[in-house]
């Protein structure tokens, strides 16, 4: 299912009165489909171009010269006279009555790359392009806004979506029709007959741009109120189970995401209740992610997701958000399933992060390009005779057994550029390794660790992917709380400084004015860009918990506290309404309300948590209430089930909100609140805090409190730690639930039975 589904597509008589727009859209589409369709098909870009309007200073053939984004960079070279989405590209639409032509990308899309090379470096496109039409490129990572604003017209008017997304705009910027990617040809045919409509029948086109944005603008509905108890969680795993790969893990779909948020509420609900169903899912998907070519096995980290059903071949972009996701999953269940090889993967990828996606300054990078010299996929890949080259004959081949290579492969760039290469997968069992080589177990056992930095050494040699270089806010949030839960599970000081670098950071270079107020949304260059959205502070709020449970860091708490105290004021109106964007941030078709959790949780979801986790840990109970009554507002949307008469299968809409589930989860409870009251040398009090911060429990926030009790500083923060102090001049734990508090215990055995209760794991 799409993520604009239920508040995109077109109703029936809608489409019937646009029927001109539809045919703009389907004018020029690729019989064989080779666009993005759902949530992305794409690519990487390079190269350059030769010139037209706009040629200013520094060389640029447009007008995006100044502009700190690589993708924006990216295009600076093109013929096409780029402006970046600002008040003088959209005023000279207005003065010149002029169509906007809007390219939405990002660095690391590779259809992005394809589309630039084939017809945004095409000097004919060019002049087409400049003569009839004011061209705007944006950075969906920069401004993710504008990119929500058009995917649901794309959707309704061609059925697609996906990066690039390409719209025709009137100069009110209400859309007229549009595409994700499509070569010289089809392109051109689209965009000659827009300028035949604009200048042919423009009173129509006009009329029905109206309507489309009219339906745009239309925000999903809340209510009537219901709860989201536990038999409607019951019942959207139960509607899962029919659709879960048995086979592969991840559930049915030629192509698969990672999707973490659905199997952190899966892993959530097995330790609520003890499912089997739930555990089954959740653990071969996440053997299959970690052994499949999802996964880097020489340099760590995840690629964006997989062209095919077995986790074998992926699209080759490494993103922030997904490895900070995926990292995170990956702590929690190593620890709750007591598995080595999940925490291998987890401080693997962190490891990765460390080393090739760290600012000096403390903050961390966007993204890998997917290509590597306009290549997609040439710096992972090998043939058997690299192997051999590396390791010698005998270690070569078990090399090449182990890592799945043949001299057939299992990848071909789409464009024909190599092909016979096989992306690594650590599927073979040591017994075949043994077979094919003739190695003994114990020299199969350790030729991983033996040969992978030569590995890791010979692959650098190559042309590698391009590194974006843009800190975004939101995906360094879900940072800091990977690192911040590393610490917790490990103990690692790398990983306690990593989070903090990424609160200092944040602290500095991305506030607006004076602490407690907006924050940017991004830099480049240490240079701030962009208001901040509603996932920029959810995200960073939640990250900012996850440090002070993790370590006692009370600035953390204080910087958290008063980002959601922010969000608060400047995105939530009334009835459980919490907008994208902040109330002092114009829009060109109105604020919008996301409520699908993707790749990514969503802002008000992520929100949500956070509310209930400040009321937990500061003790302002009115944002239990606010989080009570929100998820019940959105019971229709969660609650909303589909018959499949085809297949027979019931689809749940919840499974597209998988962390409204999991703050639901959350918000049932129990939700504990432990504090553990005494002295930080005391080796009793240090077990107390290390049995309450182990297992990676979600439903567990932990704090610490001198023997004598808080201090006034601490409890003008935290009003809920009023009356914890040492009992019986011991080291006591208070185990508490929405502020009521169970009887204080010394015995940590006690209080860990005190927090298992209500879960079963």
């Amino acid at each position: 299912m799409n993520r604009f589904t239920s508040t995109a597509i077109l109703p029936a008589r809608l489409l019937a009165a646009i029927a001109l727009l539809a045919c703009l859209a389907l004018s020029a589409c690729p019989g064989s489909g080779d666009g993005n369709t759902g949530d992305g098909s794409e690519a990487d870009p390079p190269i350059e171009n030769t010139g037209q309007q706009g040629a200013e200073a520094g060389g640029s053939k447009n007008h995006l010269q100044g502009e700190t984004s690589l993708y924006l960079q990216q295009h600076v070279q093109n013929p096409v006279d780029w402006y970046p989405w600002k008040d003088e590209a959209l005023q000279r639409a207005i003065s010149e009555n002029k169509l906007i032509f809007l390219s939405v990308g990002y660095s690391s899309c590779h259809w992005c790359h394809v589309m630039e090379e084939e017809v945004f470096e095409d000097q004919e496109i060019a002049d087409y392009l400049n003569e009839h039409f004011v061209c705007i490129k944006v950075d969906r990572e920069e401004r993710p806004d504008i990119d929500a604003t058009y995917q649901p017209a794309l959707v309704g008017l061609a059925g697609e979506s996906g990066w690039p997304l390409n719209m025709f705009l009137t100069p009110a910027l209400k859309p007229v029709t549009g595409s994700t990617y499509r070569p010289k040809a089809e392109f051109m045919a689209l965009t000659e007959r827009v300028v035949q409509v604009w200048e042919e029948n423009r009173e129509e086109l006009l009329n029905q741009s109206d309507m489309v944005a009219s339906f745009v603008a239309t925000l999903p509905e809340t209510g009537p109120a219901g709860e989201i108890d536990q038999a409607l969680l019951d019942e959207i795993v139960d509607t899962a189970v029919p659709l879960f790969d048995e086979t592969w893990g991840g559930f049915v779909s030629p192509q698969k995401f990672p999707t973490p948020v659905r199997w952190q509420f899966l892993m959530h609900y097995y330790r609520k209740t003890g499912d089997e169903d739930a555990r089954r899912m959740l653990v071969k998907t996440l053997d299959e992610m970690m052994r499949g070519g999802l996964y880097d096995h020489i340099g760590g980290g995840f690629h964006r997701y997989v062209v095919d059903d077995s986790w074998t071949v992926p699209h080759f972009e490494k993103l922030l958000y997904d490895n900070a996701q995926l990292a995170s999953l990956y702590i929690e269940a190593g620890e709750l399933f007591d598995n080595d090889d999940y925490r291998f993967i987890a401080k693997d990828t962190l490891d990765f992060m460390l080393r090739e996606m760290r600012d000096e300054q403390g903050g961390f990078y966007s993204s890998f390009d997917a290509d590597s010299g306009g290549v997609e996929g040439s710096f992972y890949c090998f043939t058997p005779s690299e192997m051999i080259e590396i390791a010698g004959e005998t270690d070569g081949v078990a090399l090449n057994s182990m890592f799945g290579i043949t001299e057939e492969g299992n990848f071909a760039d789409f464009h024909g550029k190599i092909a016979n290469v096989t992306v690594l997968s650590r599927r073979a069992k040591p017994e075949k390794v043994m077979e094919a080589s003739g190695l003994s177990r114990e020299e199969v056992d350790a030729l991983f660790d033996k040969y992978r930095q030569q590995i890791r050494d010979y692959r650098a040699k190559r042309v590698a992917p391009t590194l974006d270089r843009k800190i975004v806010t939101s995906w360094n949030g879900l940072t800091l709380s990977a690192f911040a839960q590393a610490y917790a599970a490990y103990g690692d000081e790398q990983y306690l400084q990593a989070a903090e670098g990424i609160r200092d950071y944040i602290a500095s270079a991305h506030v607006q004015g004076q602490p407690g107020g907006a924050f940017h949304r991004a830099s480049t260059g240490h240079e701030p860009v962009g208001d901040a959205l509603l996932d920029d502070y959810a995200n960073l709020a939640n990250g900012l918990f996850d440090l002070y449970v993790a370590s006692g860091d009370s600035a953390a708490l204080q910087l958290g506290s008063e980002a959601l105290s922010f969000a608060n004021e400047h995105f939530r109106a009334e009835d459980a309404v919490w907008y994208m964007t902040p109330d002092f941030v114009e829009q060109p078709l109105g604020r919008r309300i996301e409520i699908y959790d993707t790749v990514e949780p969503c802002g008000i979801s992520q929100m949500l948590k956070g509310l209930l986790r400040e009321a937990a840990l500061t003790g302002n109970t009115e944002y239990f209430a606010t989080v009570e009554s929100d998820l019940a507002a959105y019971h229709s949307q969660i609650g909303n089930f589909v018959d499949d008469p085809q297949s027979g299968n019931r689809y749940a809409n919840g499974l597209e909100m998988a962390n409204w589930l999991d703050a639901a989860l959350l918000s049932n409870g129990p939700f504990y609140e432990v504090v553990i009251a005494g002295d930080p040398a005391d080796p009793a009090t240090q077990e107390l805090l290390s049995l309450a911060r182990s297992g990676g429990r979600s439903f567990v926030l932990t704090m610490h409190v001198p023997a004598a009790g808080p201090d006034e500083q601490m409890l003008a923060l935290q009003p809920v730690l009023q009356g914890k102090a040492q009992w019986e001049e011991k080291p006591t734990a208070f185990v508490c639930r929405k502020g009521s508090c169970n009887a204080p215990t010394n015995d940590a055995t006690e209080m860990q039975s005190q927090l298992s209760a209500g879960w079963a794991h």
